[in-house]
């Protein structure tokens, strides 16, 4: 049987799945085994690879080992990993949202240079890079290239270094020359080598099997949900949400801007305008476990506990794009319950969204409907909050929580028109709708009122640690 393997790397664990031509899933694996910590700051490469090839072995296996057209590749970021020219890492990678350090030098680029904040925001790569040459000289000498995470499993897995344009977006930046140099350019759903035949035996499959360039799972994701055309939206909801609509290439990166949201290249027609978050199921997770639980909440609208809950933990991006941001328990007191807090943090995170849906509404255009993937779809609680907070209906995608992103991507490089089914629709509650309208004035004041403090409580923390 003729089928294509995706492999998805994320911030906690790999997961791999095998479709047909049909789109119908044969087998899934997953490896977590070796994932580094999530508050660590470094990750180690090598880690990445071995987790991938353990995903990808299980969903082979459990899929009775069909023929391999191509693999589809998808991975999170922006996380640069220098390569020497052999391309292999010659240091640990540091995740975007961890380096404070490179963040006040982003501020210093931007003043120095006169940059608009939008063309060197806090997913840019380069103020990192420079800090790196600063801090790791020996170990930045040796580099010949710089990948992001897609990257490097594309260049362990066939010898060959590539970087896709929607990833380039974020390592150049106008008046800046990149501190180090990308590889070749090649588009995300074209093939950038084969199969190598070490890994292709680690694998169980041909050596020369081909490999799709990949990029960031989010837009792999969001494309495969059905967005590649213009006017067409979908959202993501993972460790982190994104939400974008398909626009064309005439839309101007300052309209997008000044609503606080991006414009990047993407993996079909036209651009993508939309916003993404730094932390969304990350900061579910971390709620239950503060509190020793893991059951998912009930769904409907729960009694008003009076406490709001600002999600900006891991920092944020859309709107605000501030990696110093923080995040914020309001309205607590003695009465207040571990399910207040669980529920209000859920409730924050419906409310980034409504936030960013407002934005993007206004100058993409209202929905109706929009498509949906990713594995927190698999909490009803958070899902029926998402359709609530937007006002639209859910089209939720088949198997939208293993690997269809790569697994498609594979598909439409091999020519292969793939449209993934909808599985279910899930339609917002108006009385849960209105209540999220009443509680986004407050929310929406949260931040400007506390930014300078949370950059101070910043500042104060990290003068600490360096003493200790």
């Amino acid at each position: 049987m003729s089928a294509v393997l995706g492999i998805d790397l994320g911030l906690s664990s790999a997961r791999a799945a095998v479709f047909d031509r049909r789109g119908r899933l044969l087998g899934s694996g997953r490896d977590s085994a070796r994932v580094a910590k999530r508050d660590a700051p470094d990750f180690l490469p090598k880690s990445w690879l071995a987790m991938a090839i353990g995903a990808a072995r299980e969903a082979l296996a459990t899929a009775g080992q069909p023929r391999i057209d191509a693999i589809g590749i998808g991975a999170f970021g922006p996380c640069p990993v220098l390569l020497d020219e052999r391309a292999r890492p010659v240091m640990a990678a540091t995740m975007f949202s961890f380096s404070s350090a490179s963040e006040r030098h982003r501020k210093q680029l931007i003043k120095k240079h006169r940059i608009a904040e939008h063309l060197l925001g806090p997913d840019n790569t380069i103020p990192q890079l420079l800090w790196w040459r600063r801090k790791f000289p020996e170990a930045f000498a040796r580099a010949a290239m710089v990948v992001d995470v897609a990257g490097f499993l594309v260049a362990s897995l066939t010898g060959r270094a590539v970087i896709d344009p929607i990833t380039l977006n974020d390592y150049t930046c106008p008046s800046l020359t990149p501190p180090v140099a990308v590889p070749d350019v090649v588009a995300v759903d074209e093939m950038a080598g084969g199969l190598t035949e070490k890994i292709a035996r680690k694998l169980g499959l041909p050596a020369g099997t081909p490999v799709t360039t990949g990029s960031y799972d989010s837009h792999v994701d969001i494309a495969a949900a059905g967005a590649t055309r213009n006017g067409q939206s979908a959202i993501l909801l993972g460790s982190t949400i994104v939400m974008g609509t398909i626009v064309s290439t005439r839309f101007k990166t300052s309209a997008a801007a000044r609503q606080g949201l991006r414009l990047t290249p993407h993996v079909g027609l036209g651009q993508l305008l939309g916003g993404w978050t730094s932390a969304s199921g990350s900061l579910i997770e971390w709620a239950n476990g503060l509190v020793d639980r893991e059951d998912v909440l009930p769904v409907g609208v729960t009694p008003e506990s009076g406490v709001l809950v600002l999600p900006y933990f891991s920092g944020e991006r859309a709107p605000v794009w501030d990696s110093l941001a923080r995040g914020v328990i309001l309205g607590a007191t003695l009465a207040t319950k571990p399910d207040d807090i669980r529920r209000a943090t859920l409730d924050g995170v419906a409310l980034s969204t409504f936030d960013i849906g407002q934005r993007l509404f206004r100058v993409g255009g209202r929905r109706t409907h929009m498509r949906a993937t990713g594995g927190g779809l698999r909490n009803a609680a958070w899902a029926q909050a998402t359709a609530d907070a937007l006002g639209c209906r859910l089209e939720v995608i088949a198997h939208a929580g293993e690997s269809i992103g790569p697994a498609a991507l594979a598909m439409r490089a091999l020519g292969h028109k793939f449209e993934a089914g909808i599985a279910k629709v899930i339609s917002p509650d108006k009385r849960s709708h209105e209540r999220y309208r009443r509680l986004y004035p407050i929310y929406r004041s949260l931040y400007p009122a506390l930014r300078n403090s949370m950059h101070e409580l910043g500042r104060m923390a990290e003068q600490e640690n360096e003493v200790a």
